[in-house]
């Protein structure tokens, strides 16, 4: 048995450990937060490479609801369904992220005091950051949050990326993700690499004013044993992902909340 199959079933074993434990331990009251009316913009949310509205549409629902002041758009950028073709359709990749940079664009000169912020998963956090990077010069978002997002760990978010984004960025990883450590080596990243992916454990260097969460056991209280389908829990989401909405929220802040 070679080395890469045998850490693939210590692996597995860990997962379903983790999965009995979850089952035993049951899943922590999280408290909801107030509605946060104060900050008025737009959320679009990016999913994975089988481009499933209803992949998102649990965390849509909760954003709405907590920040009333924000516009939530669940937004397809590939074939629903075909996830290898989305995954290796490159030059669509850029073509789209491009059109939906536009589109951005609009908004912010349209609405100038509005704020603007970008969520990806897995596929869609790729896509994110092709967006963002494609952003005209004196555009920028506010937020960019990435969750298990399957691209490059040499990727160059620090020059590419975070010279667009005004407030902080969030990176959510697990190293107990297959789709993007096991899967992204045989099939490749959203970049053209075949190898582990930031959303396994990050990117090579670290990043100012991005915040890098990675998994840990505590979280299987929140449903999320560390596998990929797991960010869909909502109990995560509520405790995880919400808080960085929050009108007052730094990236100091928000390091508290989640490590506390």
């Amino acid at each position: 048995m070679g080395p890469r199959r045998t850490i693939r079933l210590r692996a597995d074993a860990l997962g379903l450990l983790l999965g009995l434990a979850l089952v035993a331990a049951g899943c922590r009251t999280v408290q909801p937060l107030p509605p946060d009316a104060t900050r008025v913009g737009k959320v679009l949310l990016l999913p994975g490479v089988g481009n499933l509205r209803c992949e998102l549409a649990g965390m849509s629902e909760m954003l709405t609801t907590a920040y009333p002041g924000l516009s939530v758009e669940v937004r397809i950028w590939g074939t629903p369904r075909q996830d290898h073709q989305n995954l290796r359709d490159h030059e669509n990749h850029w073509r789209v992220a491009g059109d939906i940079a536009a589109e951005l664009t609009a908004y912010a000169r349209e609405h100038p005091d509005h704020t603007i912020d970008v969520v990806g998963y897995s596929g869609g956090g790729a896509m994110a950051l092709f967006t963002v990077a494609a952003l005209p010069e004196g555009v920028s978002i506010d937020r960019l949050v990435l969750i298990a997002p399957a691209i490059s760990r040499p990727f160059p978010i620090e020059s590419e990326v975070m010279p667009k984004v005004k407030d902080f960025a969030v990176l959510y990883s697990s190293v107990l993700d297959r789709p993007v450590s096991f899967g992204t080596l045989l099939f490749g990243t959203m970049d053209r690499r075949r190898q582990f992916s930031a959303g396994w454990c990050g990117f090579w260097r670290k990043v100012p004013r991005l915040l890098h969460v990675r998994w840990s056991p505590a979280r299987i209280q929140e449903r999320h044993w560390g596998g990929h389908a797991s960010y869909m829990s909502l109990c995560w989401q509520q405790r995880n992902l919400l808080p960085a909405f929050g009108s007052r929220m730094t990236i100091e802040r928000l390091c508290e909340i989640l490590y506390r």
